[in-house]
């Protein structure tokens, strides 16, 4: 057991959930059972969300202002070093979830105090660092951190490329709990629940119901997505899309599902904290746009039995076996992700294989006791180090 005290920065947390949002939440969640006690340092996005909150038992803070750029982020990045600053006393090492402007602030805000600084490599991060006006500030400071962790090889690969220190880049792949496999019953009873809370998420006993998860964003190919479900819809009226997740891009997404009739089978739902019941509902999983943090929805996905569907990228290549565990598509677009959506209902007995080799393979390699004992780690062996320096 341990005494370790985490502060987990996100800009961007609960009710906008992402991948590396869920995968926070996971995180923490997992480090409680472990004794560890964690605050997570958040944007506060809008005017009427709290200040603070309790996350599944684990207190989050919001800073006042959000970064949406310019000015804005300036302000955010003071705030967020204003309050380490003030708090450094009262925990051992602060996780960056990325490697951009939280970790620039973390970094030289924490340099010569005694706490560890840990940073998160996300798909896109390292090419930020590279195209950014700011990247190269960015990356000299980020390399002063005491480690960094890669949720894949190829994030590793390219937190090398960028020149950080071999010795400093650990390799910790994510992990997410394998449930018992869902049965008719079990779908039906989840499709039920979750009727009762949201009437758009009503569906026929055996309609079909394919579910996308992720931030409402632009590059995310979900207007591509949308389109697609036209020439789904076509041919299975009875289909039902769940695009769950919130962002900027939803009134645009609701209009474009307006305009193309199909509003009774594409749906919005908002964000999901626990995504089971969504997925045990399900019966395919579609990522349109490559993962941003080691595919944590796609090991969700995965471990739930659903075949999956997922834009070519370093994660998805990883995870994922091409016509063995689910289809790997090579650009996204409207007419792929029709044909690929089309090819998983006409068989629905491939599908079934997909998603059941898929469930055993994040049983053999993807434990999240694994993440989160991994994570404690180097955590335990930082705080230690930085005691030694700080006596």
């Amino acid at each position: 057991m341990t005494s370790l005290r985490l502060v987990l920065v996100t800009p961007r947390y609960w009710p906008l959930v992402g991948e590396t949002e869920h995968f926070a939440a996971d995180l923490v969640q997992g480090l409680r059972e472990l004794s560890v006690t964690s605050t997570v340092v958040t944007a506060r996005w809008a005017g009427e969300w709290p200040r603070a909150m309790v996350l599944r038992e684990t207190p989050t803070v919001r800073l006042p202002q959000a970064p949406l750029g310019g000015w804005t982020t300036y302000r955010y990045l003071r705030a967020l070093s204003r309050w380490l600053r003030a708090h450094c006393q009262e925990f051992d090492v602060a996780y960056i979830m990325n490697l951009r402007h939280d970790s620039f602030a973390a970094v030289g805000t924490l340099l010569k105090q005694p706490v560890g600084v840990v940073l998160r490599v996300r798909a896109g991060d390292c090419r930020w660092l590279e195209t950014s006006l700011l990247g190269g500030r960015v990356r000299r400071r980020a390399g002063l951190a005491d480690a960094l962790v890669a949720p894949t090889q190829a994030l590793q690969r390219e937190s090398l490329a960028a020149g950080f220190p071999p010795d400093r880049i650990h390799t910790i792949p994510n992990g997410v709990a394998v449930a018992e496999e869902v049965l008719p019953a079990q779908r039906h009873a989840a499709r039920a629940s979750l009727a009762e809370i949201n009437h758009s998420l009503s569906a026929a006993e055996y309609a079909p119901i394919a579910v996308a998860v992720g931030p409402l964003l632009e590059g995310r190919n979900l207007p591509e997505l949308v389109e697609s479900w036209r020439f789904v819809a076509a041919r299975w009226p009875s289909a039902k899309l769940w695009i769950v997740g919130d962002g900027s891009l939803r009134e645009p997404l609701y209009e474009r599902i307006v305009d193309h009739g199909l509003h009774h089978q594409v749906h919005l739902p908002g964000t999901f904290d626990d995504l089971s019941d969504i997925l045990a509902a399900a019966d395919l999983f579609v990522s349109p746009a490559a993962s941003l943090d080691g595919g944590q929805h796609l090991l969700a996905a995965m471990a739930a039995g659903l075949p999956v569907i997922a834009a070519r990228g370093s994660e998805s290549c990883e995870l994922i076996e091409h016509r063995g565990t689910g289809l790997i598509l090579p650009t996204a677009d409207r007419a792929e992700l029709a044909e690929a959506i089309g090819e998983l209902l006409e068989n629905p007995r491939r599908a079934a294989l997909y998603g059941q080799a898929g469930r055993r393979r994040v049983q053999c390699g993807f434990s999240p006791q694994q993440t989160c004992q991994a994570h404690l780690q180097l955590f335990e062996r930082i705080a230690a180090e930085k005691r030694r320096r700080f006596p």
